[in-house]
């Protein structure tokens, strides 16, 4: 990993959270950051965006679809969502919503830690074709001044060399 990666972790059961919690600290470099409720997950966002969350349903605050389509406005977190109870519909409208992933039934941390490294990694992927495109944006504006630079160069020049012939010319004039 070339960043290093923020993982918000939602959940109304304290222990479930922490739980989860101390098992990705263990498990790699990443920083995680918890919060019990949606609302305040998002306003965690805000001020701190992270790059995926995870949020592990009931909220006792928000419905998930309510909440995916939250996050969807403050930006591009990758959000994963696991709860014991959800419709094929439910599924494919939080799908459609922004949700990256969708996990049903009782998810253990073997189940959840393999759905946080592959959003970790699309959202690293992510991360570098941005910085990628800001780097061959720069590149095309430094391209571009060049190229301006060079006009103005050669144009001068040929002021010059018109300014030369013509006084050449005026010198044979008067010669004659």
């Amino acid at each position: 990993m070339d960043f290093v990666p923020r993982v918000l972790l939602v959940s109304a059961d304290e222990g479930a959270r922490q739980s989860l919690r101390t098992f990705l600290i263990e498990q790699s470099g990443i920083a995680v950051f918890t919060a019990a409720e949606g609302g305040a997950a998002l306003h965690m966002h805000l001020s701190c965006p992270v790059d995926v969350i995870l949020a592990l349903l009931p909220l006792p605050d928000i419905k998930p679809l309510e909440f995916v389509r939250r996050v969807a406005l403050l930006g591009k977190p990758r959000v994963i969502l696991s709860g014991d109870e959800a419709t094929g519909r439910e599924v494919a409208e939080a799908i459609r919503d922004g949700a990256a992933d969708y996990l049903i039934g009782a998810a253990g941390h073997d189940e959840l830690w393999p759905a946080i490294c592959r959003q970790i990694e699309v959202r690293g992927r992510e991360m570098r074709r941005r910085r990628e495109r800001r780097r061959l944006r720069r590149a095309v504006k430094l391209s571009d001044a060049a190229h301006q630079a060079l006009r103005e160069q050669i144009e001068h020049l040929s002021r010059d060399v018109v300014h030369s012939y013509q006084r050449l010319f005026e010198h044979f004039a008067e010669r004659d």
